[in-house]
């Protein structure tokens, strides 16, 4: 799962900037499942609301995967990282991003709701 933090993460990112730059999400969606930007977080399970009907996006990120989950397995994945020496910069980032999730009271909502998040940072 540090894999698919980090891949929903990156879509959201991608998302939410081209929204703030005026964008439609669905628009955007398309053209990045045609683009080296396909992946199944954007495909099967995509963070903008109302692109597909059955996620937990378009359903106020009820359900699905829970943040709480999603950085139990980053934690988990950036201690064994730790005892082998390994360098994962992008795990550990995308687990403390999580982690705020967690401190705004999320931990029970979709992990998806990076996306959502993303779009409130930055409004005046």
């Amino acid at each position: 799962n540090m894999a698919l933090g980090i891949e929903m993460l990156a879509i959201s990112e991608a998302l939410s900037l081209g929204k703030k730059l005026g964008l439609d999400p669905k628009i955007l969606s398309e053209v990045m499942k045609v683009s080296s930007a396909r992946c199944w977080s954007l495909e099967v399970y995509n963070p903008a609301p109302g692109i597909l009907p059955d996620v937990p996006s378009s359903r106020n990120y009820e359900g699905g995967f829970a943040v709480e989950l999603m950085h139990k397995d980053l934690t988990i994945s950036q201690e064994v990282a730790k005892n082998i020496g390994a360098n994962t910069p992008l795990g550990n980032k995308t687990t403390s991003i999580y982690k705020e999730l967690i401190e705004k009271g999320l931990n029970k909502k979709d992990f998806s709701i990076i996306y959502d998040e993303l779009l409130k940072e930055g409004k005046k």
